[in-house]
């Protein structure tokens, strides 16, 4: 996760059973002046991609995009 050109968070799917899942959760703890803030991001989703983002508990984005998986560009 970038947040002002910078990277806060990063993770990858180490163990064959973290795939099993189809959501993702990215915390980071950035600095605002003087004050720390926290960041999280929920993205996931089979049929629907839904992303969330909160900072200090408080959601501030939600968007949700309709995934078609059979649909690769090609027409």
């Amino acid at each position: 996760m970038y947040i002002n050109n910078q990277l806060v968070c990063e993770k990858t799917r180490d163990r064959w059973y973290s795939w099993l899942s189809s959501s993702q959760k990215l915390t980071a703890k950035i600095e605002v002046g003087n004050q720390s803030k926290v960041v999280k991001v929920k993205l996931g989703g089979i049929i629907f991609l839904n992303c969330k983002v909160y900072v200090d508990k408080e959601l501030i984005f939600k968007e949700k995009l309709k995934i078609n998986p059979f649909s690769a560009g090609n027409k």
